[in-house]
């Protein structure tokens, strides 16, 4: 496992999550950012999917977020992320 900022366009939702129960969650993001990384598997392309924090991800793409703090499992994890 390791943790790194990773960049909005490297992350795949595993699902969508819907939009009705966003409004508590999106408030506490926009107030204080994302206090629990993402969980995520590097997949080959340098992409990673979302096991945990499909809602945060949705979130942080509406508030603009670039990168996002993530816990990344698997073996095929990009050199340049290695070193962060």
């Amino acid at each position: 496992m390791r943790e790194a900022l990773i960049p909005i366009e490297y992350l795949r939702h595993k699902t969508k999550p819907r939009g009705r129960f966003l409004g508590g969650l999106r408030a506490d993001i926009r107030e204080n950012g994302i206090r629990d990384p993402l969980t995520v598997f590097a997949t080959r392309g340098n992409h990673f999917t979302v096991e945990l924090g499909n809602r945060r991800l949705t979130i942080a793409i509406e508030l603009g977020y670039t990168f996002v703090p993530c816990r990344i499992y698997g073996e095929d994890i990009p050199p340049e992320l290695r070193q962060w």
